[in-house]
């Protein structure tokens, strides 16, 4: 498939969707893959680090793949060095940028950056470290760093990775848990918020069904598929 991009002063023309990636990875990584100085958004290093990876997979020459293979190693030492680990728990997770930010308020207008306040809510803002959904996003990411990095037989960078998803999914279900229903258990935006929010929940299930496959954790598979 093709992509549709408006340049001037050639007008409209048909690129591949894998150039366009290539391109944009190419353009952040000389800014730190942060936007330009500010502050870095996990959600959006998160979605960079798997097109990276999706890259590598796709990449038709070894010139090219080694490109990616830089972009994935470092976007994965990029995105585990944002992790709140010990600064508001002891696990590995990950919320916006601020306290403040609102959803979509990145430098990349990343639509899957998620409020770390309550405002959405119509609360005072009360700023946590982390969200099930920037978390699950996060720990997506390293799965697929880690697979990439297993591939090119980058054992030691793919253990602390694979250790960081791990701590993520730990975070998750024993930090940030989850509220019964008679539905089954919905997973919760942020710690201590007992709002049912469906995407935030789906989110984080769905991570955990993938580290649950991927750590062989046959509780987290049983507790994904019951959400």
């Amino acid at each position: 498939k093709l992509a549709l991009l408006y340049t001037k002063p050639f007008g409209r023309i048909m690129v591949h969707p894998a150039a366009v990636a290539d391109t944009l990875l190419r353009w952040a990584a000389g800014s730190g893959y942060t936007g330009g100085g500010k502050p870095a958004d996990p959600a959006a290093v998160a979605l960079l680090l798997r097109t990276a990876c999706a890259l590598w997979r796709a990449s038709p020459n070894d010139a090219v793949r080694a490109r990616q293979l830089e972009h994935v190693q470092a976007l994965a030492a990029l995105l585990r060095s944002l992790s709140n680990l010990d600064k508001t728990g002891t696990r590995d997770h990950w919320g916006p940028a601020s306290a403040a930010q609102r959803p979509g308020a990145g430098e990349w207008s990343a639509e899957c950056t998620w409020s770390a306040s309550n405002t959405l809510f119509s609360r005072k803002p009360t700023p946590h470290g982390g969200t099930a959904a920037t978390t699950a996003s996060a720990g997506h990411a390293l799965l697929d760093a880690h697979e990439v990095l297993v591939a090119v037989g980058d054992l030691g960078t793919s253990a602390a990775v694979r250790a960081a998803a791990e701590s993520a999914a730990e975070w998750i279900v024993e930090e940030c848990g989850h509220v019964g229903t008679a539905a089954g258990p919905v997973f919760r935006w942020a710690p201590g918020m007992a709002h049912r929010v469906p995407h935030a929940s789906a989110a984080a299930a769905g991570f955990l069904a993938r580290a649950a496959l991927t750590l062989s954790r046959d509780a987290w598979l049983n507790l994904a598929v019951a959400a």
